[in-house]
């Protein structure tokens, strides 16, 4: 399990157990919670996607619900969520599921070039200017260590976050979805 998600999203809570899985999770636990969820997730980001969906579908004279509502509606939701720019959106995800190729270590290696470029260039935003994204709260969020002191998440950390989640949000979401 170690060696398959390790090399391609790096030490993610897909790789840790204990008191340091626990101390990580909770840094955004809040953030998925119902009472958060209900309000900041459906108001600022689903509601909109939905209806811009919608409107695309509706302007046509039939459409296939799958490819064009569930598939895209959870990479969207979850890419701006994180603050991704729209104009990025896409060639960021292209570039996160290179990250994942099994097939060609040349363009997982470009996939996670970009990614990294990205991000860091978003958290380095977010940092010094915060918006309502969750890139601006990773990076100003406080992590308790294992050790009980508190301190802010490393570079490596929040993309790390970004990565699994964002990967994470799309393919799962849109299979259930479908269902």
């Amino acid at each position: 399990y170690e060696k398959l998600s390790r090399p391609t999203l790096g030490d993610t809570l897909l790789n840790m157990d204990g008191k340091r899985h626990q101390s990580m999770r909770n840094v955004t636990k809040p953030w998925f919670k119902p009472s958060f969820t209900n309000g900041w997730w459906n108001d600022k980001w689903i509601v909109r996607s939905v209806n811009e969906l919608f409107d695309r579908i509706t302007a046509k004279d039939h459409a296939d619900l799958n490819l064009e509502l569930c598939a895209p509606l959870p990479m969207s939701v979850v890419s701006i969520g994180f603050g991704i720019p729209a104009d990025e959106v896409l060639s960021f995800r292209k570039a996160l599921h290179d990250v994942m190729s099994r097939n060609s270590p040349e363009l997982a290696a470009k996939g996670h070039a970009e990614v990294e470029r990205v991000l860091h260039k978003l958290m380095a935003e977010r940092r010094e200017q915060p918006e309502d994204d969750l890139v601006s709260r990773l990076v100003h969020a406080d992590l308790k260590a294992e050790d009980d002191t508190t301190r802010k998440l490393t570079d490596d950390e929040v993309m790390r976050y970004c990565m699994l989640i964002i990967h994470a949000g799309g393919g799962t979401t849109w299979r259930q979805m479908g269902i």
